[in-house]
Parts: structure tokens; C-alpha cells; sequence
């Protein structure tokens, strides 16, 4: 039963290929599902000839196959195929390395231009609740820490002491386990799995 078929967009003036894979009707207008910026450029230029071959019809899982396999067989970081990706594997052709690169630029964190709810904020704020800092954690807290040289720098006598002090255990108020402060909110207190 034909479900589905496999297709080649052929760009005629300069011989580009454009291999893909539609579950329909040959004559139900489908073009094409790409991302590739390159192929639409060109698909709309009408001083640019295209021809349509179907080279496979059969079923869905059928005709997924073969584009996979003919994809497989060619070079897709060439310039010949207008094709970004084999399928669930992404090919980094030039073009997808500019969208990634077009993406990440002046990015600098996930919450840039973003703010916390109130709500985020309060639930923040009860999570740090109870928390014991030494007077050395607390003043490395105001301090702007802008110089890359603070992140990596040798650690403190006083840090170093610290590190070895055996850390206080707070106790989950439905299990009664005693846990780390970092685990008990986390994993305990409202959260815990024997809270009835």
C-alpha cells in the first residue's frame, strides 16, 4: 500500500539535491519539512528551475528507511545536498553552525533579560532559611565577584578548616532521618517520600 513516498528535489541551473521523505499523496502540494535556509532561498527564486523525482513509494516505515539509506550514501557536508541532518542526526554544515553561533551570541545565561516570580523568589528564600554561613562565607557573598582570578585562586586556612569540619545534620520532620541541610529540603520535609 503506498502511504508514503521518497523524494529529490533537483535545483536544474545548479545540479543541488534535496533528499526527503513525506507520508501523503504525491499530488497533495507537500514541498518539503527542511529548516535549511539555503534550499528556501533558492525553492523561491523563480530565475531557479526544479524538478521533483519520487524514487520510492511504499509505506511509512518503507519509505523512512530509504531516505535514511540514501541519505547514508552521500556526502552531506558537501555543498551538493541542501540537507541539515540524517534524520535525527544533525549534519553541522556551515549553515547549521551560523544558526547555532547566531543563537548563542550575547547569550550569557538561561535567566538573561528574565526575572524570578515572586513566588520562585519566596520558595528561594525558605530554602536558604536556617542556613549557617561563617563570617568569611558571608563577606565572600557582598564581594563582586567579576575577577576570574577569585573563581580558581588556592583556597583559604580558614576555607580549608572548614572543609574538614563535619557538617551539621538537620533531622526530616516525617522520617526522622538525619540529613545534610542541602538534602533536607530537597529530598525531606515536604518533599519526603514517607510523608503520609
Amino acid at each position: 500500500m503506498q502511504e508514503a513516498f521518497v523524494y529529490i528535489w533537483e535545483n536544474v541551473t545548479n545540479g543541488n539535491k534535496y533528499i526527503g521523505y513525506h507520508k501523503g499523496s504525491l499530488d497533495d502540494g507537500y514541498v518539503s519539512s527542511t529548516s535549511s535556509e539555503r534550499f528556501w532561498n533558492d525553492f523561491k527564486d523563480s530565475s531557479i528551475e526544479w524538478k521533483r523525482h519520487i524514487v520510492f513509494q511504499g509505506t511509512s516505515e518503507e519509505c523512512l528507511k530509504h531516505e535514511q539509506q540514501l541519505l547514508r550514501e552521500v556526502n552531506l557536508r558537501s555543498d551538493e545536498y541542501y540537507n541539515n541532518a540524517r534524520g535525527a542526526e544533525i549534519i553541522f554544515t556551515e549553515e547549521v553552525r551560523n544558526k547555532i553561533r547566531q543563537h548563542h551570541m550575547g547569550k550569557s545565561s538561561g535567566m538573561l533579560g528574565k526575572n524570578h516570580s515572586d513566588e520562585t523568589k519566596q520558595k528561594q528564600s525558605e530554602a536558604l532559611k536556617g542556613r549557617i554561613f561563617d563570617d568569611e562565607h558571608k563577606q565572600n557573598l557582598r564581594k563582586p565577584n567579576k575577577d576570574a582570578s577569585n573563581k580558581k585562586g588556592p583556597k583559604s586556612e580558614q576555607h580549608k578548616i572548614n572543609m574538614r569540619k563535619p557538617k551539621e545534620k538537620l533531622e526530616c520532620i516525617h522520617c526522622h532521618k538525619m540529613v545534610a541541610p542541602n538534602m533536607l529540603n530537597r529530598w525531606h520535609n515536604d518533599n519526603c517520600k514517607d510523608k503520609i
